[in-house]
């Protein structure tokens, strides 16, 4: 082994003074080249490759290769990235489209954290046309360090949208629209993707949770209108979700939806459901909470109406027809309900009253 090792050292330097006076021999360098990276010779490896770029022309078609293998080299063997990087860069002018250099300046800009010359390098990638499952791929990863490392909202929710688009089941694309929504993106403008990937999912607790994000975000009463509409849709799949019906069916009222629409259908499911405590209590804080004497009317006798025909509770339907009495003092019909009431209870005051 000695021996062998000896020669190989012979015939090292042999090649290389042979070299110094035959630069042009092609067939010196590959041999050279064979022996070094054989024999781990890194340092000389990089002199032989720079001496030999420095007799031929950056456009010589050797040159392109030679300087590959000399970025190669500087970043697998002398652990000097940097530098492996701008020789890569100077491919990259030479060949913009050369995979093995968009691959390698990806890899090192992703190491040395360098993400605005990522992310241009990943475009250009994405430029040549790759196959579906990479540019799905290279769209995540494009969407990832916009959104992680650049704070370019916009930008990575494009590319972020085109791989739910593929694929509306991706988990990490999925996870990243979170996040932006979550660092306070418009959810208004970013929610519908997002509710196609849940429905694909059956992800069902976070749907409805995302379309209050859409009614908290909202300043449209007919929007709020249509976001609790589906979502009281979505509702009725849920188990003791009544309750939460109704207060929804009530927010509808309040943003100016038509009471009759939804007003019999609260009383009914109050009915069937055993909520009529519960429904009284809504009805009464809906009431309060409205600006509208109309509306509060409306509510308030929808309460009166459960107190008195399904809770049997004469002095708590008094307590609510004296309110509806004080929002509009002419109504005869509240006057007569009160009468009627009053009559039956032995309240003379109040009868008189």
């Amino acid at each position: 082994q000695e021996t062998e090792l000896k020669e190989v050292k012979t015939a090292i330097e042999t090649l290389q003074r042979a070299w110094t006076y035959n630069p042009e021999r092609v067939e010196i360098f590959e041999r050279l080249e064979i022996l070094l990276s054989n024999e781990g010779e890194y340092d000389a490896l990089e002199n032989t490759y720079r001496a030999r770029l420095s007799h031929i022309k950056d456009n010589d078609k050797d040159a392109v290769s030679i300087r590959l293998r000399l970025a190669k080299t500087l970043e697998e063997n002398l652990d000097r990235v940097e530098e492996s990087g701008a020789i890569y860069e100077q491919v990259h002018q030479i060949e913009p489209g050369n995979e093995e250099v968009l691959t390698s300046l990806e890899r090192i800009y992703t190491q040395s954290e360098r993400w605005q010359p990522l992310v241009e390098i990943m475009r250009t990638r994405l430029d040549q046309k790759p196959d579906q499952d990479l540019a799905q791929n290279m769209h995540l990863e494009l969407g990832r360090v916009l959104w992680t490392h650049l704070s370019q909202v916009d930008a990575a929710v494009d590319h972020l949208q085109l791989v739910l688009k593929g694929d509306p089941t991706n988990e990490s694309a999925i996870t990243l629209f979170e996040e932006i929504i979550e660092g306070g993106a418009n959810v208004l403008e970013l929610a519908p993707t997002l509710i196609t990937s849940y429905q694909a999912l059956k992800r069902d607790e976070d749907l409805r949770k995302l379309i209050k994000l859409q009614i908290e975000a909202t300043e449209s009463p007919a929007a709020r209108i249509e976001f609790r509409v589906r979502l009281i849709e979505e509702l009725k799949s849920e188990d003791n979700s009544t309750l939460e019906i109704m207060r929804q069916q009530l927010s509808c009222i309040a943003d100016g939806a038509d009471p009759e629409t939804h007003l019999p259908e609260i009383l009914d499911n109050a009915r069937k459901n055993d909520l009529l405590v519960e429904a009284t209590e809504a009805l009464q804080e809906a009431a309060d909470q409205s600006s509208e004497t109309s509306l509060r009317i409306k509510l308030l006798a929808a309460s009166a109406e459960i107190h008195e025909e399904d809770l049997k509770s004469p002095e708590a339907t008094i307590h609510v027809l004296e309110q509806m009495r004080m929002e509009d003092p002419s109504d005869l019909k509240t006057l007569k309900s009160l009468h009627r009431l009053h009559n039956d209870q032995g309240n003379v005051d109040a009868l008189l009253e």
